[in-house]
């Protein structure tokens, strides 16, 4: 009498074996795809909260601003006096792409920066220098480049002045 033997055929092996590492593969492809996914995502993130804060910086200086506070502005810079009184500006560093206050760098790897001026009935002012005292709103455009070169952020924002640009405070 033959005594049946337990176990698994070599074929048998084989196939779990090929199934297993088929799973296994699939499962790697995956989590190294999720991996990319996550690492684009922080880094859009880390690019988009950068630009928001430099955003905001200057959204609160401007907020300050009166017409005789105003020194220059171009559609890619603004020189003006601070609320301390000393001789401030925004513009973008075209050889480095630094977007800068005075000499300090506040963003790097900026992709664009533009600032556009408005006047009370909303119309862009398109004679610049030569109309200072109309602006009423300013326009500002700020496209950070993404970490890894993964593309360009752009926010932007309106701002009216608080101290008028031509309106009184109440």
């Amino acid at each position: 009498m033959r005594r049946q033997q337990g176990g698994f055929s070599l074929v048998e092996t084989i196939l779990g074996v090929w199934v297993s590492s088929l799973i296994v593969f699939g499962m790697g492809m995956m989590m190294r795809h999720q991996a990319s996914t996550f690492s684009f995502i922080a880094n859009r993130t880390a690019s988009m909260s950068d630009a928001r804060f430099v955003l905001n910086k200057i959204r609160t200086e401007f907020e300050g601003l009166d017409t005789s506070d105003v020194v220059e502005i171009t559609n890619t810079s603004i020189s003006y006096y601070d609320r301390d009184g000393n001789l401030a500006s925004f513009g973008l560093e075209p050889s480095t792409l630094e977007l800068r206050r005075g000499s300090d760098v506040v963003l790097e790897e900026v992709g664009s920066f533009s600032l556009t001026f408005y006047d009370g009935n909303g119309d862009e002012l398109s004679a610049i220098p030569e109309s200072i005292q109309l602006i009423r709103s300013i326009q500002i455009s700020l496209g950070a480049k993404a970490k890894n070169n993964n593309g360009q952020i752009v926010v932007s924002e309106t701002i009216v002045p608080r101290r008028g640009l031509g309106y009184d405070i109440l």
